[in-house]
Formats: C-alpha cells, structure tokens, sequence
C-alpha cells in the first residue's frame, strides 16, 4: 500500500526552509523538506498546514505542487508518495518543536546538504531549476 505524504517548499528572500535530524537507519545526520503523512479525511493542502503547524510552529499555505515522488524505503519496504508543494509563509519565523535542526539555504547551497532519500532528487532539481527566481 502506498503512503501519501506532503512536504513543503517554504522560500523567503531567495532561501528555502529545510529541516535535519538524525536519522539511524541510515546511518547519520540527514536533511528534508519539512512535512508528513496524510490523516485520514485530509486533503494534502490540509496534511501540509497541520504539519507545518506542529512541527515548526508556522502557518504556511500551500500553493501549487511542484514535483512527486515515489520512493520505496530499503530498510521496510514502505512505499510513499510524496506531494512537494511550493508553500508560502506571509509572516513568523519556524520553531524546532520536534528537536529539529532548522536551516534558511539558497537553492545552489541544496546540493552540499546530505538529504534524507526521498527528498534527494527534489534538492537537486531545485538547486539546478533556472526558473525558481519566477515561481
């Protein structure tokens, strides 16, 4: 069965919010888009501002998908969908609720940050994408 997931996208002043932790099974201290799995009764716009809300204490909206990605996790087999949305935060600043690291990056700085792997592929099409500036 396949999990839907949501992460967010979050840019301001030309930085994109990405948040780390320590992830054991693979061995180390790995980066992500911020974001979760689906309840039940959600839509992915709803998933993406709860968890936004809970994680990092923001309320950030989605505004438009910008990639997907199916990835199959080696260690379980669990199989994600994952809804990268562009997200916008008209005001406030994220807060590491979970114990999360936090970070503000250029999309070109993406690429030297090791990325938790279902998010990998995003990191680097963004840090590469000629046409973030317009989006």
């Amino acid at each position: 069965m396949t999990i839907p997931v949501v992460a967010a996208i979050v840019m301001r002043d030309g930085k994109i919010l990405i948040t780390g932790q320590e992830k054991p099974i693979y061995g180390g201290f790995l980066w992500e888009f911020p974001g979760g799995k689906l309840e039940a009764g959600e839509s992915p716009e709803q998933a993406l501002s709860r968890e936004l809300k809970e994680e990092l204490g923001i309320d950030a909206h989605a505004t438009r998908v910008y990639d997907v990605v199916r990835h199959i996790y080696e260690h379980n087999g669990r199989d994600v969908l994952v809804l990268f949305y562009l997200a916008e935060l008209p005001k406030g600043e994220p807060n590491a609720l979970e114990g999360q690291q936090i970070a503000w990056v250029s999309p070109q700085e993406l690429k030297d940050y090791p990325f938790a792997p279902a998010d990998t592929n995003v990191a680097l099409k963004l840090a590469y994408d000629p046409f973030l500036e317009q989006i």
